[in-house]
């Protein structure tokens, strides 16, 4: 495989692992997975993996996409202050060393609903 070949491998590769991550939050039922991680303490990077457990499909494919890559892929959540949607929203980043690096605004009011503890205080 020459390097032309390997750099579009890894750009195909980080594109597929950034589409998972955009279903993470976008498809209800991987919410179990938003849950998971606004019940981190904001800011503190999570590996991907530990928050997908049991979500067989996307834990397998980001597991094979990160073994493609070599790397591992981290996730972590902040406050998102002055939203221009509103409140309730917050920052959500997934990142790896192979070149991938996400930022999505998520509304967890959502899921708040199904939070065990407030993630803010009014």
């Amino acid at each position: 495989m020459n390097a032309a070949d390997t750099q579009n491998t890894t750009e195909n590769t980080t594109d597929e692992l950034a589409a998972l991550c955009a279903d993470l939050l976008a498809e209800v039922r991987y919410e179990p997975f938003v849950l998971r991680l606004l019940a981190e303490p904001a800011g503190r990077w999570q590996p991907l993996t530990n928050l997908v457990v049991g979500l067989e499909e996307v834990q397998a494919g980001i597991t094979a996409l990160e073994q493609t890559l070599s790397c591992q892929t981290w996730t972590a959540w902040l406050e998102h202050p002055d939203c221009a949607e509103g409140p309730g929203y917050v920052t959500v980043v997934f990142f790896n060393e192979g070149g991938m690096s996400r930022v999505w605004i998520y509304n967890r009011d959502r899921v708040a609903p199904h939070l065990k503890s407030p993630l803010r205080s009014e």
